[in-house]
C-alpha cells in the first residue's frame, strides 16, 4: 500500500462528511483512510459509519487524548509507505490522491505541498510559498526562510518518520511547530507537487485566531524544545536556516500574552529572563528589528513583553 491518510476526529460533525468525501473522490485504490476517533462527544462516527461503506476506511477508537495523540495513535495503525496528516475540518482536491501517488517513489522523505488553498469565511484564496523544483534536503528547503510547520502540507515517508522516532508531543498546542522543524531539517531529500491539493479551512474559533490560556504555555514549550535542538542536534553552518523557525515562535508566544493578564506576562518575562540564549540567536540571525528588540531586552531584563509593546505600537 502506498499510503495512510491519518484523520483525527473530535467533535466535527459539521465538516467530517465533505473531507472523507473528498478523500474517497479518486480513481486509485492504493490508499487507506484511518480515522482515529479521539473520543468524540458529537456525531461525527455515526455519520461517517452511515454515510461510507468503503474498506480504505479504518476507525480507531480511542479515549480523549488530543490531536498529537490521536495522530501518534495513527501512525501505529498505518501500514502505507507514506503518511498523510490530514485535519477532519478540511478537505482535498478532487483526483489529488492519483496526482500524487506518482511521486511516491519510496526514496524522497518528504512532499512538500507548495501551493494550497486557504479557506476563510468561503473565500478561497491560493497560497504560494517555498516553491522549487527537482530535490532538496531539508535545510536547503529551510533556507528559504519561511519554512512551513502545518504537518497537512508534507507527506512523509513512514520508514524515515518511525526510523528517527519521530511523534508529536502530547498535550499541547501548535504542535506541527513543534515536531515539524526536526523532521524538514533531517530529511535528505524533498520534492515538490505544485498542483493545488489540500484546502486549508481557516475558521474563526480555531486556536490561532482566539485567546486561549493553554496557549502560551504550550509556546513555551515549544521555543524550548525547537531551542534544546538546535543547541543539540544542528550544527552550526545550519544554525541560521533552523532558526528562523525558532524566532517567529518567539513573536508569536510575545504576541499571545502582550494584552493578557500580568501573571501571564511575568511568567513570559521571566522565561526570556532565564535563557538569554533567545535574545542571543535574535540578535545573531533575526533582522534588523529582531536585533533592536534583543538588545532592549538584554540592556532591560525582564521586561520582554512591554518592549515588545512598545516597538509594536510605534511600528503601526
Amino acid at each position: 500500500m502506498k499510503l495512510s491518510i491519518i484523520v483525527p476526529v473530535y467533535n466535527v460533525e459539521k465538516y467530517i462528511v465533505k473531507c472523507i468525501s473528498s478523500l474517497l473522490d479518486q480513481q486509485t485504490n492504493d490508499y487507506e483512510i484511518i480515522i482515529v476517533n479521539d473520543g468524540t462527544k458529537d456525531k461525527s462516527i455515526d455519520l461517517i459509519k452511515k454515510t461510507f461503506n468503503d474498506s480504505k476506511i479504518a476507525i480507531i477508537e480511542q479515549e480523549n487524548q488530543g490531536l498529537s495523540a490521536a495522530r501518534n495513535t495513527g501512525v501505529r495503525h498505518s501500514k502505507g509507505e507514506y503518511i498523510w496528516f490530514v485535519d477532519s475540518d478540511d478537505w482535498i482536491a478532487k483526483g489529488g490522491i492519483d496526482e500524487l501517488i506518482p511521486i511516491l517513489d519510496g526514496h524522497t522523505e518528504l512532499v512538500y505541498q507548495s501551493k494550497v488553498y486557504h479557506i476563510i469565511e468561503n473565500k478561497k484564496q491560493l497560497i504560494v510559498r517555498n516553491d522549487f523544483d527537482g530535490e532538496l534536503n531539508g535545510v536547503q528547503f529551510m533556507a528559504f526562510k519561511m519554512p512551513l510547520c502545518c504537518a497537512p502540507y508534507y507527506i512523509i515517508l513512514r520508514s524515515f518518520w518511525k526510523k528517527n522516532n519521530f511523534m508529536f508531543y502530547e498535550g499541547i498546542l501548535h504542535e506541527d511547530n513543534e515536531i515539524m522543524p526536526k523532521v524538514v531539517y533531517i530529511a535528505s531529500k524533498m520534492k515538490c507537487i505544485h498542483i493545488p491539493l489540500y484546502n486549508y479551512s481557516i475558521r474563526s474559533e480555531s486556536i490561532t485566531h482566539s485567546y486561549n490560556p493553554k496557549r502560551f504555555k504550550s509556546l513555551e514549550i515549544v521555543c524550548n524544545s525547537l531551542f534544546v535542538y538546535l543547541k543539540s542536534h544542528v550544527r552550526k553552518e545550519h544554525a541560521w536556516a533552523f532558526s528562523q523557525s525558532i524566532i517567529p515562535m518567539i513573536y508569536f508566544l510575545l504576541e499571545s500574552v502582550h494584552n493578557g493578564n500580568k501573571k501571564e506576562q511575568e511568567e513570559v518575562n521571566n522565561f526570556f529572563s532565564a535563557e538569554k540564549g533567545y535574545m542571543s540567536l535574535l540578535m545573531e540571525y533575526g533582522n534588523w528589528k529582531a536585533k533592536i528588540f534583543s538588545f532592549m531586552v538584554i540592556l532591560r531584563q525582564g521586561h520582554a513583553v512591554d518592549i515588545y509593546r512598545f516597538l509594536r505600537k510605534i511600528s503601526k
